[in-house]
């Protein structure tokens, strides 16, 4: 891991105005890329004269044809260049200033790192205008921020991963061959897609994390998660993408059974709620199912939330189809919108 050339890489659709300020911001770091990878969904000739307009080789546009699946072209652009380090940024959001130069000083740190994050802002996207309104560090960020970041552990990603998946895709650099130890973004899972991909990573290779805010994510009118048909759908894609990382890191020895036991007994009744509805699933292997119900008995205070409240009057077996229920319900939804618009 020898090569530390970067590239900066932008999967875009229809959003010539924050894809204009996301390239903006990635011309402005102070440690530039070597090169810069546009991956357009959209054949927007807006997007395409944007990038002609910097008159920079370093600009690579290309037409994409996948405009069906985003993850296609999220695949695309990761896999573009051949070696070095590949830094994503999606085109709504932002880079500050700094982050690719904190992120090369990190890897040089430790060299045997495979990805890199950070925390970020969030914003509300008002026409242009950018109204900050949260900053967000990850849960192991008060234990190495005295030391300028680390790494962290295998085991803390993947939990995280269960109850909300700290790691955000703009604040993301990851070695180029890393990337080949794992499967591609899965079209199956577009709401979990990127923390299944950034916690299989980190299963297989050392995670680093930057002790700053990286990127500003935005929140705006086309946000692939907007709506109520989308947050249906997200609940059970989310689930699914995190089972999988279940058995994943069960199968590499990273968790146990009772190790998520005792986890689960000291989660918040919010946090332990979320995290028993997604592990009560009949794929999940049995003896992790047995330890969620085993907890699910022992603590009625988790008994107050979504799926865990019909519980209490449905009984357990409910929580099994909670991905079901939200298909349906999107359905329904989706019905009655069509319906009385």
């Amino acid at each position: 891991m020898q090569n530390l050339s970067i590239t900066a890489a932008i999967p875009t659709y229809k959003r010539p105005r924050q894809f204009h300020r996301a390239l903006d911001s990635v011309l402005e770091q102070t440690l530039q890329p070597d090169q810069i990878i546009v991956g357009d969904d959209g054949e927007d000739e807006e997007v395409r004269d944007i990038c002609l307009s910097y008159k920079d080789d370093r600009i690579v546009y290309v037409p994409r044809r996948s405009r069906k699946r985003m993850t296609e072209n999220w695949n695309f652009v990761m896999r573009w260049a051949r070696q070095g380090l590949v830094a994503l940024l999606e085109d709504d959001n932002i880079w500050l200033p700094d982050h690719l130069s904190r992120a090369k000083q990190l890897f040089l740190r430790f060299p045997e790192a495979g990805i890199y994050h950070a925390g970020h802002q969030e914003a509300w996207d008002r026409g242009g205008h950018l109204e900050i309104y949260r900053k967000y560090f990850p849960p192991w960020h008060e234990r190495l921020s005295l030391n300028g970041g680390g790494s962290v552990p295998r085991e803390d990603i993947v939990l995280d991963a269960l109850l909300c998946g700290s790691i955000n895709s703009s604040t993301v650099v990851v070695h180029r061959e890393i990337i080949e130890k794992i499967p591609p973004f899965d079209h199956r899972y577009l709401m979990g897609m990127d923390t299944l991909m950034w916690t299989r990573i980190a299963m297989v290779s050392p995670c680093i994390y930057g002790s700053n805010y990286d990127a500003i994510y935005t929140y705006h009118g086309n946000n692939v998660s907007v709506g109520e048909v989308a947050s249906r759908r997200a609940g059970a894609q989310a689930r699914a993408s995190r089972r999988l990382i279940v058995s994943e890191a069960l199968a590499r020895g990273i968790i146990s059974p009772t190790g998520i036991r005792q986890w689960l007994l000291d989660l918040s009744p919010n946090a332990a709620s979320s995290v028993m509805t997604l592990l009560a699933h009949r794929t999940v292997p049995c003896e992790l199912r047995r330890i969620v119900k085993e907890v699910w008995r022992a603590r009625w205070t988790v008994r107050s939330s979504g799926y865990l409240r019909a519980s209490r009057i449905l009984g357990f077996e409910v929580l099994s189809h909670a991905d079901r229920i939200d298909v349906i319900l999107g359905v329904l939804s989706k019905f009655r919108i069509r319906k009385f618009a």
